[in-house]
């Protein structure tokens, strides 16, 4: 399944490295990454898309 690029959604591969979206998504995992310990299970809510 290949994803169309919105704009919407953070595709790393079809972003710009220096994409603000981008930035903010990578920094808030390296900030999770204080907190890790083990596994983890990593899942998002995002805006809602599929739900029902």
């Amino acid at each position: 399944m290949t994803l169309e690029y919105t704009g919407e959604r953070v595709i790393p591969d079809r972003m710009d490295s220096m994409n603000g979206l981008l930035l903010e998504h990578i920094s808030r995992y390296h900030f999770a990454l204080l907190y890790m310990n083990g596994r983890v299970l990593d899942f998002a809510s995002g805006a809602g898309v599929a739900v029902n």
